[in-house]
């Protein structure tokens, strides 16, 4: 090794060996990631006396393109670059286009049905009840809702939070079908994948049929777009200025840049966060805006301190426009959190490396 250019923000770094044929770009998306990084390999070098690797940490020439690109892009305005982060960006309100049609919901009765062979692991309350070993638990009155893919069950229609849940669809759904054994009518199963089950009950049978048509509905979707969802979380460059939010791809070789998304700073409402996983955050717009096609953005990060850094950058822009501090809640709706830690583990595990 004999260079080593440090990207802007510390998002990358280029490392170029003695004969300067061997050139390497890793790309790390977080900042102290990529210092511990360039400070490990500077101590080796000093500590084994081999040649000091000089490091090159004002990334002049990425600067420059970077605020050619914000020129070409916004060119009302200043070419400041107030934030730069290399992230996943996912627009989940996108995913799938028949799930207005898909939405059911209601007040229902509910009970939950264990495997065949599982008396012991029950629980007392079937012991002690003979009859729970035929139909299984008492039937309970919830509110329940199909939106989305995700089927939840609440105690009360105010819940914030569902007492119950399944991923129809996903991987711990097998199917649903009409209910036969059970005490009431106009039944309906969703099989989970471990055997267990939750049987509904509705009002009619034109309600049972409805109800059953929209559950394997859902079922077939999900099943379809499984892995399109998975490829709909793209990597990129989150680049912004004063005025606008740009997500782009980004070729550091030759400085060039390819817009994939834009949005005006001033449409962004609020900011999400979710007090379990803190390595994204959920952007909220109300825009009037044709080039902005989606309410929400969710963007991934490769830490939390750099989804930290970048929630302070955006409420400064967000600051000198309004004069107030941006709007930052935590995540209420259940089923986009959902989504968004599910995306969030799968990021993770891809970008974990494993030892042998």
């Amino acid at each position: 090794m004999h260079l080593a250019w440090l990207g802007f923000n510390g998002q990358s770094f280029h490392v170029v060996c003695k004969n300067r044929r061997n050139q390497y770009w890793i790309t790390t998306g977080n900042q102290v990631l990529t210092r511990a990084i360039i400070d490990c390999i500077t101590t080796i070098c000093n500590q084994s006396r081999i040649t000091a690797v000089t490091v090159d940490d004002n990334a002049t020439t990425q600067k420059i393109a970077l605020k050619k690109y914000i020129n070409k892009e916004c060119p009302n305005e200043e070419a400041t670059i107030c934030c730069y982060s290399l992230v996943h960006w996912d627009t989940p309100s996108t995913k799938g286009s028949n799930s207005e049609k898909l939405h059911r919901e209601g007040h229902l009765l509910y009970k939950l049905h264990e495997p065949p062979g599982g008396i012991m692991a029950m629980g007392s309350q079937y012991l002690q009840n003979p009859v729970s070993l035929i139909y299984g638990q008492s039937w309970k009155p919830a509110y329940v809702e199909l939106k989305d893919g995700l089927l939840c069950i609440y105690n009360d229609k105010n819940d914030s939070k569902p007492v119950l849940f399944v991923q129809i669809g996903g991987e711990e759904c097998s199917g649903c079908r009409r209910a036969t054994d059970t005490d009431r009518d106009h039944c309906i199963q969703v099989i989970k994948s471990d055997g267990s089950s939750i049987q509904l009950a509705l009002a009619s049978g034109l309600e049972a049929s409805d109800w059953l048509q929209s559950l394997c509905q859902a079922v077939a979707e999900g099943i379809d777009s499984k892995d399109t969802d998975k490829m709909g979380c793209m990597a990129c460059c989150l680049v912004m200025s004063q005025q606008k939010l740009l997500m782009c791809q980004e070729d550091l070789q030759s400085s060039f840049y390819r817009t994939l998304g834009s949005a005006n700073v001033i449409d962004v409402t609020s900011v999400l966060q979710d007090p379990n996983v803190k390595t994204y955050c959920v952007l909220v717009f109300e825009s009037h805006d044709t080039n902005v096609s989606n309410e929400q953005w969710v963007l991934h990060f490769n830490s939390e301190q750099e989804k930290l850094r970048f929630i302070k950058s955006l409420a400064d822009c967000w600051k000198t426009h309004f004069e107030v501090e941006i709007p930052v809640f935590p995540v209420d709706d259940f089923g986009l959190m959902k989504i968004c830690q599910e995306m969030a583990l799968l990021l993770r595990n891809k970008l974990t490396i494993k030892k042998s």
